[in-house]
């Protein structure tokens, strides 16, 4: 399977409802403008894609993880919003167009970005509200031709047997967009982007002493200079990617596996690949940062340099692809999403 195949299809599903999500009524004209700046047309939809093909994986057609899909690329997009700010990596640029800020000013680039973000989460309630009409509506047709049938105290029977399925459907869907919700959650808050790009602004020394804050305490074990400290350094660029980078792309993941209707230990499995995965991911992009002028501080390939950095990404992959090994031919999307993160070359 072709990864880019795969998320232009995924692209061509998503694009039409994503660009929906920003309402161009009821909100101040420069703000809907800004928001749908990097959203439309957008990048990869890689998170979308691994949205998709998580749902698949379970067993489901992929249609079924549209509000995760959504949800996730609000999110990524408000994110990046955030990141190229003035205050944070100050990029006038992004995906080859001015940034938002750059075009907008800092202002409405900060609003935007919390727009976004609360846009992620209404998609996914609207997801649970329209999953429980759907039953509703399920259940009333269910009973409605059961009544049509045989005697009337069988068609009642009937009419309430069928009732009383299409509303245990509806509440397994409602649990599924609950679960979604928490991954996202999660993975949006401190322990996780937020906290990553706290971290990652030690680093770069916009905010704190990069040792003690981003490095911890096994840093201040190991002298600057030494493999011990190289190793802690490497281990605080790892923990600064699996928050910032890594957890989205695991969140997309299972959201989309719960929506597939996938149970708690292929949702388990899909973390622990999403994660592994999601810091090959970033440790790819060190790399192509590491060949320009100005890198990252918070880079593998600036701690280990590039073939280290190279390696470590490779046996990330490895041992994410293990964790979907007995998975069936209904999991080659995302074996195809894992190897295209890591052998791309922007």
């Amino acid at each position: 399977m072709d990864a880019l195949d795969y998320l232009s299809h995924c692209a061509a599903r998503l694009d039409p409802h994503l660009a929906a999500q920003a309402p161009a009524d009821g909100a101040p004209q420069v703000l809907y403008e800004a928001m749908r700046h990097l959203l439309v047309p957008g990048g990869k939809r890689l998170r979308p894609g691994f949205a998709f093909a998580a749902c698949e994986a379970a067993g489901a057609p992929p249609e079924r993880a549209l509000p995760a899909a959504l949800a996730v690329e609000l999110l990524h997009t408000y994110s990046l919003i955030h990141d190229d700010l003035p205050c944070m990596d100050n990029s006038p640029t992004r995906r080859g167009a001015p940034s938002v800020h750059a075009r907008f000013g800092e202002a409405v680039a900060l609003l935007a970005g919390d727009a976004l973000q609360a846009l992620a989460f209404e998609a996914l309630i609207r997801a649970a509200n329209e999953s429980g009409a759907a039953t509703a509506v399920g259940a009333a047709h269910a009973a409605g031709a059961a009544g049509l049938v045989g005697a009337v105290g069988a068609a009642n029977a009937a009419g309430l047997a069928g009732a009383a399925g299409a509303d245990s459907q509806g509440e397994a869907q409602r649990a599924a967009v609950l679960g979604a919700l928490h991954d996202l959650a999660t993975a949006a808050g401190p322990r996780n982007l937020v906290g990553g790009q706290c971290d990652d602004l030690a680093f770069a020394g916009i905010i704190g002493d990069a040792p003690a804050v981003a490095f911890g305490a096994a840093a201040s074990s190991a002298p600057a200079g030494e493999p011990g400290a190289s190793a802690a350094e490497a281990a605080a660029v790892e923990s600064v990617h699996l928050r910032k980078s890594a957890a989205l792309i695991a969140a997309a993941l299972t959201a989309g596996a719960r929506l597939g209707g996938a149970g708690p230990e292929l949702v388990a499995r899909l973390r622990g690949f999403g994660e592994q995965v999601g810091v090959a991911f970033q440790i790819v992009d060190d790399l192509l940062d590491h060949a320009q002028e100005n890198p990252e501080p918070c880079s593998l390939a600036r701690v280990l340099g590039a073939p280290a950095a190279r390696k470590r990404a490779e046996s990330l992959l490895e041992a994410a692809l293990k964790r979907i090994a007995d998975l069936g031919p209904e999991a080659d999307a995302l074996r195809a999403l894992a190897r295209y993160a890591l052998q791309r070359e922007r």
